[in-house]
């Protein structure tokens, strides 16, 4: 009898300890935004709770604990190959070395493992565990989603795909701050979704452009139909395309969340297509592939409306006012010549004092100003023009 009471006790005590963590579990996150991607990633031991049960979910990310992590999510194995120089003995040494030898990270002489992970680089890592750096590398080109990434921020492709693919905090909507520490948190709620896509491989069977879909024949030989999404995002042979481009046979990779696909990438014969949005990157997107097409056929005419709203930008942009942008394209030099002298005097009735003016409205030198400052204005204005705005 008091054998079946201490068994009792010592299980009530057993059980009250691990009943005491998921209390404290439920109080740490209670009402917080990120609860359920902690959660699910808990239960797959991906993130795992401190000692004392909590998750401290607004608790800043190492880039060690944060790659760990990646690796769990992606099922990359771990390695004992020695990577960087001060990983030897960390806790996530090994994990480190697998992303390595995945390529998923550059080899160098240091990762920082101990140093908190901004959300620039969480997103860059993400991308590259999916195999997607390079299209990402492409993405940085493109217009930004976010007001605070510039474009020559290193992580500026890595985010724009990270955010085309849906796998970004909620919260992350007009600004990013790219070099913000990642919270536990965010980067549950990033590897949670990225870990959610679905990854499909084969090649194309058919396309249907009136209805925004195409087949795919998997590498397991089944076949899919796919609906894409008005924002899926479309890469062939490593260039933004659409899908009137994709053609039949066409080796595809797509990336779906539960919504349909977000992003698809086909690789196939350089088509014309792909060569014009090649050339139209190099441009700095300058001019539009259907420009460089009536350009290389010698139709200026079809691209000169496009391109004299470009340069009128352009020139605009380099401190030249509408009405000298518009002279410029116009080629009229003669007005250009006049308007510049208008220029040129009223600053220099502003500088002087007011001087008599010209009944038709244009404002004229009075005989006691002085004609040499007059002709040094005059020539500093045309340095100016030729020199200063218009050559450079």
């Amino acid at each position: 009898m008091q054998q079946r009471k201490l068994f009792a006790v010592i299980s009530i005590c057993t059980l009250l300890v691990f009943l005491a963590p998921l209390a404290v579990r439920a109080n740490d996150l209670d009402g917080h935004w990120a609860k359920q991607d902690l959660e699910q990633l808990a239960d797959k031991g991906i993130i795992l709770p401190y000692p004392d049960g909590t998750f401290g979910p607004n608790d800043v990310v190492t880039r060690g604990d944060f790659a760990k992590m990646a690796a769990k999510t992606f099922d990359y194995g771990p390695s004992s190959r020695s990577s960087f120089a001060d990983v030897e003995g960390h806790p996530a040494q090994n994990y480190i070395s697998g992303l390595v030898q995945a390529e998923v990270l550059p080899k160098e002489e240091f990762f920082h493992p101990d140093d908190p992970i901004t959300r620039g680089e969480a997103a860059d890592m993400v991308i590259a565990a999916l195999g997607l750096r390079e299209a990402s590398q492409h993405l940085s080109k493109s217009s930004s989603t976010f007001q605070d990434v510039e474009p020559e921020h290193p992580q500026r492709g890595a985010i724009e795909l990270a955010n085309a693919l849906g796998v970004l905090p909620p919260a992350f909507t007009n600004r990013f701050h790219p070099e913000s520490h990642l919270t536990r948190g965010e980067a549950a709620a990033m590897l949670n979704s990225s870990g959610a896509l679905s990854i499909t491989k084969g090649s194309v069977a058919s396309v249907n452009n009136y209805f925004s879909s195409l087949t795919v024949n998997t590498l397991e030989g089944t076949k899919m139909e796919l609906t894409l999404q008005p924002d899926t995002t479309i890469f062939r042979n490593n260039v933004p395309s659409q899908l009137q481009n994709i053609l039949n046979g066409d080796r595809i990779q797509v990336i779906a969340s539960e919504e349909g696909p977000r992003f698809i990438q086909s690789h196939g014969i350089v088509t014309e297509s792909d060569v014009l949005t090649k050339v139209s990157q190099l441009t700095g997107n300058l001019l539009s592939p259907r420009e460089i097409k009536a350009i290389m056929g010698g139709k200026w005419n079809e691209a000169d409306e496009g391109l004299r709203l470009t340069l009128y930008d352009q020139l605009v942009d380099l401190g030249f006012t509408p009405v000298e942008a518009e002279l410029i394209l116009q080629k009229d030099w003669q007005t250009l010549q006049q308007v510049s002298k208008e220029a040129f005097f009223t600053a220099l009735i502003d500088k002087l004092g007011g001087l008599p003016a010209y009944p038709g409205g244009i404002p004229l030198p009075s005989s006691n100003v002085d004609s040499n400052l007059l002709q040094q204005g005059l020539a500093d204005l045309a340095q100016r023009l030729l020199n200063g705005r218009l050559l450079n």
